[in-house]
């Protein structure tokens, strides 16, 4: 009898971990993935504004542009690291750079 019930137990422990696998884990990972993307979208707006309207040093522009994240950030409920928002700037910099490299190359070709 003893040993119905443990594997009654085994078989309930297996089912749940199943289940948590299948429906909690990929939800929570897809919130993940909305809060980078929101956050990402106003890096990339705070990036393009810090760049043509600031007139500081790329440091100072850092600090806005972390700032104003932080802010947003807070306002949606989202914790973020400062590491993790510097990295999301640097990422839309990055792109910036890309696509400014990018329209370059597409004026050079119709001169």
């Amino acid at each position: 009898m003893e040993q119905i019930i443990v594997l009654i137990i085994q078989l309930i422990v297996v089912v749940a971990g199943y289940l948590i696998g299948k429906y909690v884990v990929p939800a929570y990972g897809a919130d993940i993935m909305k809060e980078l993307q929101f956050m990402s979208t106003w890096a990339s707006n705070f990036v393009h504004y810090a760049a043509q309207y600031l007139n500081a040093s790329g440091s100072d522009k850092m600090d806005y542009v972390c700032e104003e994240l932080r802010k947003i950030a807070a306002e949606a409920g989202i914790i973020m690291t400062d590491e993790q928002i510097k990295s999301i700037i640097q990422k839309a910099y990055d792109a910036m750079k890309a696509g400014e490299k990018e329209a370059n190359k597409e004026i050079e070709k119709k001169n």
